[in-house]
């Protein structure tokens, strides 16, 4: 037998930041139990420090799926969509970040707006849509990889706002590359909007990747 405790769950168990909790498992490590630890209890186990555990998959990093691309979806493909969610609940994966991957501002700002109205459809058994993920369009062309290069711009403010004004709480996670003038401002902004930002799509060195 085996106790792992302070660790954190994702919804429905676990609804508010900060509920921490022990679980029991047994010599395979199947889970046995779960149960709720009161604030400052000093209960034995392995500490976990607030990691999270998760029952299913949680992917940071997807771009779509059943022939959808995340970053050209539209009104008429949410069944579509619908479908894909249900297929990777299946899958085991318990949650997303819909990746959009550089492209126009047109289509960034669509696909934004269908993912905030599948969310108003999430049930039970249902592989959940959090935050989207832009992968670019900050990133270096010389490490474009798949990405358009017609489609990437400097970062700064304005090319931000124009891409995710109106949709900040709609966004969890930006990857771009920091060595690039305007990115610091960039990422001031986003931290902000209490978005994550990735390194990635880079050539910076040590020193800029540590500031």
């Amino acid at each position: 037998m085996r106790r792992i405790t302070n660790v954190r769950l994702p919804s429905p168990l676990s609804k508010c930041e900060g509920n921490y909790w022990w679980v029991l498992l047994d010599d395979q490590d199947i889970v046995l139990s779960i149960n709720p630890m009161e604030h400052g209890s000093a209960i034995a186990g392995e500490p976990w420090r607030g990691d999270w555990l998760s029952p299913m998959g949680l992917d940071l990093q997807i771009n779509g799926g059943l022939g959808l691309s995340f970053s050209e979806l539209t009104f008429q493909e949410l069944p579509r969509l619908f479908e894909l969610l249900d297929q990777l609940w299946l899958d085991g994966v318990e949650a997303i970040c819909p990746t959009i991957v550089s492209c126009d501002v047109e289509s960034l700002r669509q696909s934004l707006s269908v993912f905030q109205e599948a969310r108003k459809h999430h049930s039970l058994g249902r592989c959940e849509l959090l935050g989207a993920h832009l992968e670019g369009p900050f990133i270096a062309e010389s490490h474009n990889g798949a990405h358009c290069l017609d489609c990437l711009c400097k970062p700064n403010i304005s090319s931000l706002n124009e891409r995710i004004n109106g949709f900040e709480n709609e966004i969890a996670l930006v990857t771009l590359a920091p060595e690039i003038d305007g990115s610091e401002e960039v990422i001031k902004r986003l931290r902000e909007h209490e978005v994550i930002v990735s390194l990635g799509h880079s050539a910076a060195n040590e020193k800029t990747c540590r500031r």
